[in-house]
């Protein structure tokens, strides 16, 4: 989505209102510093200007009551960590993280991999190194591909973009496979389906992959910055024509992530009822005794899971990546929930 230079603000008037967001958020008295002049025009066309932080953490830290870092334990190591809008320079990192996204089978990586690029209103990256002039850590080479976190409207890009479409119907196909009801199938449909909008509903699909040792005091700030950009671009700040800012008035948000169970403690396909229990409770009921045995890969999973309106797990392939050894101690499931948009502060707060 590109616009004409006459339509964005001034420099000076884009840094007033990233300093009153700061302030309105409290992010003068936290660790984490967001980025919050958001352009909306190709990346290539308008490189983002120093509008990264950097923060402190460690490996193995955790906030102290001051608000800081505590790195003083001796196995820890100082890391510096940038939330940065994204350039066309990223285009290999955001691939990167997005590669297994279809659960190991093959699709328009690219495609996609250059929307969540080009929607420049909504999206974060983290990165890891100290930032100079050139853009390079310390050592001289590339820094560190930490996150890449955004929301997607599948009505909006579906139809031209390759990628969200392929992912859209893999997600259909598990729903429909593995949906405890029809309910669930058919309100997974409408969210994703032009006509669904009709209806007053308006879906997101959140992609908030990173690097599984990322520090989890990053977590919550990666919400805060999405939250904040989809604030942004339904306010006259942004020069967003109406007809575009229709797809970022959220009612609800799909949360694709992983989790891993024990194979041994999985419930038993003999549930109570025999066969006088419809195929429908017996999944329903399994699911409930599963949920209790869950790993989250992403921690925050196990709060946010909580506020779902419905969810839907199912096997993750044999090809993804763990030793057959292991397999028969941890079996990775993906896990698709949605939850209420209106909720979603609410679950971050909770994170704290």
């Amino acid at each position: 989505k590109s616009e004409s230079s006459s339509s964005r603000r001034p420099v000076k008037e884009e840094e007033d209102d990233r300093d009153s967001r700061r302030h309105d958020r409290g992010l003068n008295q936290e660790p984490l510093a967001m980025p919050m002049n958001k352009k909306r025009s190709h990346p290539s066309a308008a490189p983002r200007k120093g509008s990264a932080s950097s923060i402190d953490s460690s490996s193995s830290s955790s906030l102290s009551d001051g608000g800081q870092v505590d790195a003083s334990s001796e196995d820890a190591f100082e890391a510096a960590f940038r939330f940065e809008d994204m350039t066309d320079d990223d285009f290999h990192g955001v691939r990167m993280m997005i590669t297994r996204l279809l659960d190991g089978q093959e699709y328009d990586i690219g495609s996609l991999a250059q929307c969540i690029i080009d929607q420049q209103n909504i999206g974060t990256i983290i990165k890891s190194g100290e930032d100079d002039k050139k853009g390079k850590g310390d050592s001289g080479g590339d820094d560190a591909f930490c996150a890449v976190a955004t929301i997607l409207n599948p009505v909006q890009y579906s139809k031209e973009v390759p990628g969200m479409r392929e992912l859209v119907d893999h997600l259909k196909k598990q729903v429909d496979k593995h949906a405890d009801s029809d309910e669930t199938k058919e309100a997974f449909n409408k969210m994703v389906s032009p006509a669904g909008g009709s209806g007053g509903s308006c879906c997101g699909i959140m992609l908030n992959e990173r690097m599984i040792n990322l520090p989890s005091e990053l977590v919550p700030g990666i919400h805060r910055v999405l939250k904040d950009d989809v604030a942004w671009s339904l306010s006259e700040a942004a020069h967003c024509p109406a007809e575009e800012r229709k797809y970022y008035k959220f009612t609800h948000l799909l949360f694709l992530t992983s989790y891993y169970v024990d194979p041994s403690a999985a419930p038993s396909k003999a549930m109570p009822g025999g066969k006088k229990m419809k195929a429908a409770k017996r999944k329903k009921a399994r699911l409930e005794m599963e949920k209790k045995e869950r790993r989250y890969i992403c921690f925050e999973d196990e709060v946010f899971v909580d506020h779902a309106l419905w969810q839907v797990s199912w096997p993750f392939p044999q090809g993804d990546g763990i030793d057959p050894e292991t397999r028969k101690m941890l079996a990775r499931k993906r896990l698709l929930y949605c939850v209420k948009y209106d909720d979603w502060k609410t679950m971050v707060d909770q994170l704290a």
